[in-house]
């Protein structure tokens, strides 16, 4: 019931609302370009092993919820999967 009340009320919205369908859910022209886009992607990716390293360097990595993923056994695949 309250699933139907919810899509009911969105709806509702939907149909009064004075702006366009694609305004409202940002679906324009987007504001970084491609090569904006693959310079985020490079650094996030340099960040990510930036951090990495500062921790093994710090000695970290043998503390906290690190060693757990570390020590952690893999899941064993599910049959039919």
């Amino acid at each position: 019931m309250n699933a139907v009340l919810l899509v009911g009320v969105s709806a509702l919205g939907v149909h009064h609302s004075r702006s366009c369908w694609r305004d409202r859910l940002a679906l324009g022209r987007p504001r970084a370009g491609a090569g904006l886009i693959a310079v985020m992607v490079v650094g996030t990716a340099a960040l990510s092993q930036a951090l990495d390293s500062a921790v093994v360097l710090a000695g970290f990595e043998h503390y906290g919820f690190l060693s757990r993923f570390a020590r952690s056994p893999p899941i064993p695949p599910r049959p039919g999967w």
